[in-house]
């Protein structure tokens, strides 16, 4: 079983784009961060994100950083279930073009419940792009 707070850290520092950003998010320092991922990476045996600025994941990374929104996706629907295991409610990220936010997608996200969501809001063929990556 892969550590879920390495897959933690791994998904902040691809979100926010920084070590020190993905720790302010987790609570921790930057190099408890920055340890969890070489951990991580250790264990995959290859890179998983590209340090800079901002840090990107690589193609392994995004999968694993799927992995643990997969994760997250299921913790919720079995504190759904099971209320008394509920943790707080899962965040789903999703890419969004700006016409799109302006018409349908804030009411049709409105409509759901037990859920947080992480817009990520780009030109159409970006937000596409951002789709077919995961």
């Amino acid at each position: 079983m892969i550590d879920p707070a390495q897959l933690a850290a791994l998904a902040a520092v691809h979100r926010r784009g920084s070590f020190e950003l993905a720790a302010a998010d987790l609570h921790i320092t930057p190099s408890a961060v920055s340890q969890r991922i070489k951990a991580l990476e250790e264990r995959a045996g290859t890179l998983l994100i590209r340090r800079g600025q901002p840090c990107t994941a690589t193609p392994p990374g995004l999968r694993l950083i799927r992995h643990h929104d997969e994760i997250a996706l299921l913790e919720t629907t079995l504190a759904q279930d099971l209320p008394g295991l509920a943790a707080g409610p899962a965040t789903l990220r999703i890419a969004v073009n700006a016409d799109s936010l302006a018409t349908w997608v804030i009411p049709a996200l409105a409509a759901t419940e037990g859920l947080l969501f992480d817009l990520v809001i780009d030109d159409q063929d970006v937000s596409q792009d951002w789709l077919r990556r995961g």
